[in-house]
């Protein structure tokens, strides 16, 4: 599968995913120069590959020494989860959580693709432990290839938005299209606390001088 842009260019997915979380990571660092972001990497199951850091150059060269993973028939997300809730710790709740804001909240961005591995639980404990906090966010960007007989990309897709079940996620999706990809990867950049929920978002381009004009 490779994604080709509007002047011609060929990129294989992990390549542009790389470039498009690179673009992503150092907006937010900009944005705020306390976050910090780790990495964990799927395979059969989910394995810890860099701990928290502000330094985003540490995470995309531990980005590059990555390979692409064979495609599997399902993908246990039980592991992952479990992963999370044992390494990231969440803020406590303390006073009315509606008015004073946290110390920090987590958010897990999940990049999947494979098109045919299946997202599924053989226990859903962590994930629902996680869920439970306010402070927790879980956005997914869903990189595959387009749709046809032979793959599961919408079932796939499915399942990512049934992990939504407090509807405060922001689920995308991109098939080929590198410019589509870098647009939700932009998306992905508001804080989960600050941004509407994804069925009421609508952007549109305005004229300078319209926004200007008094």
């Amino acid at each position: 599968v490779s994604f080709r842009s509007r002047s011609g260019d060929k990129w294989t997915p992990m390549k542009l995913v790389r470039r498009a979380l690179s673009f992503f990571l150092h907006s937010k660092q900009r944005l705020n120069r306390n976050h910090q972001f780790a990495l964990v990497h799927l395979f059969d199951k989910a394995s810890w590959v860099k701990d928290f850091t502000g330094n985003v150059r540490s995470i995309i060269s531990a980005l590059d020494d990555m390979s692409d993973t064979v495609e599997l028939q399902s993908f246990n997300a039980t592991s992952l989860f479990d992963l999370i809730h044992q390494c990231v710790p969440l803020p406590e709740l303390e006073g009315d959580t509606t008015i004073l804001p946290p110390p920090y909240i987590v958010r897990m961005l999940f990049i999947y693709g494979r098109s045919n591995g299946l997202i599924e639980f053989r226990n859903k404990e962590s994930f629902r432990q996680l869920d439970s906090s306010p402070y927790f966010f879980f956005d997914a960007m869903y990189v595959h290839e387009p749709q046809s007989p032979e793959n599961r990309c919408e079932e796939i897709f499915d399942r990512l938005c049934d992990l939504d079940e407090k509807g405060m996620s922001y689920i995308f999706e991109a098939a080929r299209n590198p410019t589509r990809l870098y647009d939700q990867m932009a998306k992905l950049l508001a804080h989960p606390l600050q941004r509407p929920l994804q069925s009421e978002i609508a952007y549109r381009l305005h004229n300078i001088a319209d926004l200007t004009d008094t």
